[in-house]
């Protein structure tokens, strides 16, 4: 009897000895927890301020909302005037052809006229008439799709701006961490792919990520004039188009900011292959007409045609005027490579995140992603 008390005093005693040993370890293992949950609320919360930071960088040079004392600080900088002017110039010179094309038998003998009513008989394969018609459609549709990506971010709008806001609630309501954990960054990793092909700079048919499609698709090169016919409202058949066939393009050809941008570079700008940029050729086209008394006879001689001749020409000047200008805020070269670097993540060819605004913005991104993606594994 004496043996069974013993021992019944000796389990007494240890087992609050478990307990508290249990009970020590639990505790150590919720602090633990906490700490790791602590410290990976803290890294989202650091991406989320970096990817905000970088986000309203954007939008201030997107919004020229920039120091406008600092050259080449604001998208306006780098095209405004020059896409004004050009917008103007191809005004001048769609009524100065419809002008000629009242006189048609007049002009057979006037060869740098007559190219504009019969393309086949001018001796290039870029014929003229089609840079005037691309002068017109590419300054028409930089300056539309600027204000259109102007106002979704103004509005916040852009998926940029509804992924830092899902951040901003799911932390403010402590959803990274519990229960609710998985199914909150299972959450945020869609929204980042929404936003997002990854990884960067890999090419994807992919026309639904809101980057690829409205700001860069690093996988076109060509752009379809019939789809920035289509954005603008008019076709060649009836003059207009619906939305769905505008709609129906962009499955195959891309509408995105970057793209359109250096196609406009390309044709009011300048080109490597002069002959396909338009402002070289009407410089050339002026040139020719003035330096032959015929042609400038019959055009003076006419007070409509001389009115527009001199037209295209003072916006002609103008237009090399204001690019002149922008040349000189950086070293006498227009700032190609630096305009596109406010809006291209990835180079092109080396696949490397360049250290512009959106490659440091996507980059972040990207790397928030995977902080997600490695708390799930």
């Amino acid at each position: 009897m004496k043996k069974i008390k013993k021992f019944s005093f000796i389990f007494a005693s240890i087992s609050p000895l478990i307990l508290m040993t249990q009970s020590c370890f639990g505790s150590s293992f919720d602090k633990q927890a906490d700490l790791e949950n602590k410290e990976f609320v803290n890294k989202i919360t650091n991406y989320l301020n970096k990817i905000k930071n970088k986000n309203n960088e954007f939008k201030n040079f997107l919004n020229n909302k920039n120091n406008s004392a600092i050259p080449l600080n604001n998208i306006d900088d780098f095209y405004k005037q020059p896409n004004q002017i050009a917008i103007e110039l191809s005004n001048h010179l769609n009524s100065f052809i419809n002008e000629l094309s009242n006189k048609k038998d007049e002009i057979t003998k006037f060869n740098e006229l007559d190219i504009l009513l019969s393309p086949a008989k001018e001796d290039n394969e870029n014929k003229l008439i089609d840079l005037i018609s691309k002068l017109n459609f590419i300054n028409n549709d930089v300056q539309k799709l600027v204000e259109e990506k102007q106002l979704l971010t103004k509005n916040n709008d852009d998926a940029y701006s509804v992924l830092i806001n899902d951040l901003e609630q799911n932390l403010s309501a402590n959803l990274f961490t519990g229960q609710s954990q998985k199914d909150t960054i299972n959450r945020i990793k869609n929204s980042i792919n929404s936003v997002l092909h990854l990884p960067l700079g890999e090419d994807c048919d992919c026309k639904n990520i809101f980057y690829k499609s409205n700001y860069y698709d690093s996988s076109v090169i060509d752009i379809n004039y019939n789809l920035i016919k289509a954005y603008l409202g008019f076709n060649s058949e009836n003059g207009s188009t619906s939305e769905e066939d505008y709609q129906e393009l962009l499955k195959i050809h891309t509408h995105a900011l970057a793209n359109i941008i250096r196609e406009w570079l390309f044709i009011t700008v300048e080109n490597e292959d002069y002959q396909k940029n338009a402002r070289f050729r009407l410089n050339k086209w002026v040139e020719s007409i003035k330096n032959n008394s015929d042609t400038h006879n019959f055009i003076i001689s006419n007070n409509e045609l001389k009115k527009l001749f001199n037209a295209i020409e003072t916006s002609l000047d103008m237009l090399n005027s204001s690019i002149e200008q922008i040349n000189k805020n950086n070293s006498g070269k227009y700032p190609f490579d630096k305009f596109l670097s406010f809006i291209v993540d990835v180079d092109k060819e080396t696949k490397n995140i360049n250290d512009g605004i959106m490659g440091q913005l996507n980059y972040t991104i990207k790397e928030l992603y995977e902080l997600l993606d490695s708390k799930t594994k």
